[in-house]
């Protein structure tokens, strides 16, 4: 086997337990690494991020999220029925958050080692459950939570 492919091999193998991670398998427990420089393909996911402080860290968005003021000067990456993944692997991140709709990034991401979160979507839950998720994936634990408590509460009080 020539280095080249055993260089590939190792790459690919590296990222396996980041995405397994993201798509809700166990992966081996290890010190978590906060990502430096975040890529987010979700508007509903950049809005989380930035809301709990991680905007320092984005070095790219989606074409959606552009419309938010703390986004509107970031590269725009395409969308998740067409990410530009040539210009997101060029920007060096290591952490890419995707739409749990989107099933072709995770794996394009993979090919380059770069870890990736996945924001569900769908639902109203889900929105509770992407702040958890980028809370543990940017290191922002504690925001996420005050954040998710002060959405239920709002949401409360309008009930």
């Amino acid at each position: 086997m020539s280095r080249i492919a055993i260089a590939v091999a190792a790459g690919i193998l590296a990222a396996v337990p980041a995405v397994v991670a993201s798509l809700g398998g166990d992966a081996p427990a290890s010190a978590p690494r906060c990502p430096r420089r975040i890529v987010s393909m979700s508007p509903h996911a950049t809005a989380a991020l930035l809301a709990m402080g991680a905007g320092d860290s984005l070095v790219g968005v989606d074409a959606f999220s552009g419309s938010l003021p703390e986004a509107a000067g970031l590269p725009r990456l395409g969308s998740y029925v067409d990410p530009d993944v040539e210009r997101i692997v060029a920007l060096g991140p290591d952490l890419v958050v995707t739409a749990a709709t989107d099933a072709r990034l995770p794996r394009e991401m993979a090919r380059f080692g770069v870890a990736v979160a996945v924001a569900p979507d769908t639902r109203l839950d889900d929105v509770y459950r992407t702040i958890e998720t980028l809370g543990r994936a940017a290191c922002r634990e504690a925001a996420a939570a005050r954040l998710a408590a002060s959405l239920r509460g709002e949401i409360a009080a309008v009930a």
